[in-house]
């Protein structure tokens, strides 16, 4: 609508005309500052009439003013090629932005944030990722793959971890857990027993499940310890040690003492399995005893004649 009042008709060659210039027009106000809006509406008429003066102070759209006299391009093509000198400069403007970015002091990480460690402390989990407050955050997440295998390879305990970019100059380090499940003593060596069965020298004894008897079995420590880990917490947390007691018939076999007082006979190879069958059984019983898992499943009382 003109300022008069009065509405143009506008063909189909001058709309497409009408399109490149307001086109630059934009794009000299984002540049610098627009000073030709109030000749927008008489730039073209019916006539495709292109006016000179209203480029006046633009040199961009003076250029290609310029470059259409002199080629005689039409202006669709003018529109595509103006279209690609925006995008391409819009591309290089914000990629070194990005780079400057980049290489000042504001991609330094300054807020550093650890979810899902139980057993880890946010120390250990930084000191094994070598990652910390001041260094690049576009770094980091640039390497982060050789940053989480390099910290599974430092630490067992980390099963799996996530390196996530929250903010300009803030990091996320989700971790996955290798549950620790106790700890074992072998020739002399404290071992913290993991969910996945490895094995990590430590110095200190854990308050969790104590494996004994293991000596010189690390590989039926590991199987043992694999099983284990398979139960829900609510189950292994109520177990108070393992100890590997083969037999002749049953070569297999290990025990498992309860912190509510019952015992449980089973297969090192089948244990993970069978003890989702605990809370049901020692339920049932009447008194503490015996829960034997080894081949089938059945309980009896401590001194109880009918086993």
């Amino acid at each position: 609508r003109m300022h008069n009042g009065t509405i143009m008709r506008i063909t189909k060659n001058a709309v497409s005309n009408n399109y490149f210039l307001c086109f630059f027009v934009t794009f000299q106000f984002i540049i610098s500052r627009i000073q030709i809006c109030k000749n927008l509406s008489r730039s073209f008429n019916s006539k495709l009439i292109f006016y000179p003066n209203i480029a006046a102070g633009t040199p961009l759209v003076k250029f290609f003013m310029t470059l259409r006299a002199i080629t005689k391009f039409d202006n669709n093509f003018l529109c595509f090629l103006a279209l690609l000198f925006c995008i391409l400069f819009y591309i290089l403007f914000y990629n070194l932005l990005f780079m400057l970015y980049i290489i000042s002091p504001l991609s330094k990480i300054t807020t550093l944030h650890v979810t899902g460690n139980h057993d880890l402390t946010k120390e250990q989990v930084e000191k094994n990722t070598n990652i910390y407050l001041g260094r690049f955050i576009w770094g980091v997440y640039l390497a982060r793959h050789q940053l989480t295998k390099q910290a599974i390879r430092k630490n067992p305990q980390i099963k799996d971890l996530r390196i996530k970019v929250t903010g300009p100059q803030s990091l996320q380090i989700s971790v996955k857990e290798n549950a620790l499940l106790g700890t074992a003593v072998m020739n002399n060596d404290t071992y913290a027993v993991l969910a996945d069965g490895q094995l990590q020298r430590t110095k200190n004894a854990d308050n969790g499940i104590a494996y004994k008897r293991f000596d010189g079995h690390k590989k039926v420590l590991a199987t043992t310890a694999t099983q284990l880990g398979k139960l829900k917490p609510a189950i292994r947390n109520g177990i108070s040690s393992v100890s590997y007691q083969p037999t002749k018939d049953y070569p297999d076999r290990v025990i498992i003492y309860m912190r509510d007082g019952n015992t449980v006979y089973g297969d090192l190879n089948t244990i993970g399995d069978k003890m989702g069958y605990y809370p049901a059984i020692a339920a049932s019983m009447k008194n503490k005893g015996i829960i034997d898992l080894q081949v089938g499943a059945y309980s009896y009382d401590y001194g109880s004649k009918d086993k």
